[in-house]
């Protein structure tokens, strides 16, 4: 993959402007497609269709039907924020206090919104608060479904005439996957304090949602760890360095980096910044003493999140890195120490846990030892 080449696209999406003719002819509309889908960037791609070459039939379909794709997702977002505004109608009636976050909050700092298509909708409410929620949303005609409930993470779906029209996630706490002294530094700021929520006005909608720095914060925490599961995409670039560009004064980045530090995530949090200043305009000055690595010293992540980690890997293989990293995760505590050795020979993950055969796999043992490397394990 030519990262600079698919960074650029990145910057004429947003920017609205014409790629250069040498990456047109380079990079196929397949090869554009399968980075774009994969990568969760279709309508943000959209316009950029006007500039490639279509040299046969194939390419005339695939042009034909990511228009009719970008149709289809742009009216399902302009669906969901029609129903975002009644369920706010209904939250704001009986007084139910609703804090949203990244969604409408991130795609509000695109050039459409639309531009950034959402699975589901985010939102935050008290765990005293839960039992009004679910009964709000259930008078909606919302579907609990029940097979995806966590213990602080509960799914709801609205489907008409067979169509899932809007999924909501509703959290009571943000501190999923997080260990006990992780907690406890976030329980210190707090995040969720009434003090620390503001109202917003994302996608003309009027939302609460946490202040400017604790939802930088919150996205670091996010991102942290679906790195770690099975990756990120690349539209976890644009939407942080857009919210850095928009923000950057409103957030206080010493605090930041203390916190970072606390819970254990400075070297990755060094590396993300360092990521962001050299390909997304990211201001030099956030990173204060920190140092700026090299290019070549931030490729493997970059490369790791253009390539969405182990979403572009074969399922066998992604499934099992899941395995092996979710077995270290609830068997370490993450602490600011060195990590004790990782095997693959079934002494640090048993081989019921992952076979034996993918326990030596390449790809599994290079993406663990990459997470070693930026301290995520």
């Amino acid at each position: 993959m030519n990262h600079t080449a698919y960074i650029e696209i990145m910057h004429c999406a947003l920017s609205n402007t014409k790629p250069s003719s040498e990456i047109c002819s380079r990079i196929s509309l397949f090869e554009l497609y399968d980075f774009a889908s994969l990568n969760k960037l279709l309508p943000m791609f959209a316009k950029l269709l006007q500039y490639w070459p279509i040299s046969s039939k194939e390419e005339q379909n695939l042009v034909d039907w990511w228009k009719n794709e970008t149709t289809r997702l742009v009216f399902l977002e302009y669906n969901k924020q029609t129903l975002t505004k009644q369920l706010l109608a209904k939250a704001n009636s009986k007084e139910l206090c609703m804090v949203f976050f990244k969604g409408y909050i991130l795609a509000d700092l695109y050039p459409e919104f639309t531009m950034r298509n959402s699975s589901d909708t985010d939102i935050y409410v008290s765990p005293s608060d839960k039992a009004s929620a679910f009964s709000l949303l259930k008078n909606m005609h919302y579907t609990h479904i029940e097979e995806l409930e966590e213990n602080d993470v509960s799914t709801f779906l609205l489907i008409k005439d067979e169509i899932p029209l809007h999924k909501i996630e509703l959290h009571t706490s943000l501190y999923e996957d997080l260990t006990q002294k992780q907690i406890d530094v976030l329980e210190d700021i707090p995040l969720l304090s009434k003090d620390n929520i503001i109202s917003l006005n994302c996608c003309h909608l009027t939302l609460n949602t946490l202040n400017h720095e604790n939802h930088f914060i919150y996205q670091l925490l996010h991102m942290a760890k679906h790195l770690c599961s099975h990756g990120l995409p690349a539209r976890y670039l644009t939407d942080l360095s857009l919210f850095i560009q928009k923000y950057q004064n409103d957030i206080n980045w010493l605090n930041v980096q203390n916190i970072v530090n606390k819970l254990g995530y400075l070297t990755f949090y060094q590396q993300l910044l360092s990521l962001l200043i050299h390909y997304f305009n990211a201001p030099d000055a956030i990173r204060l003493q920190l140092k700026l690595e090299s290019k070549e010293d931030v490729s493997s992540l970059l490369a790791d999140i253009l390539s969405f980690g182990m979403r572009s890997q074969p399922q066998d293989i992604s499934h099992y890195f899941y395995c092996f990293e979710k077995y270290l995760e609830q068997n370490t505590e993450r602490t600011n120490s060195s990590q004790e050795k990782i095997t693959f020979d079934g002494t640090t993950v048993p081989y019921n846990i992952v076979p034996k055969k993918y326990q030596e796999n390449e790809v599994i043992q290079k993406r663990i030892l990459f997470l070693l490397n930026i301290k995520l394990l």
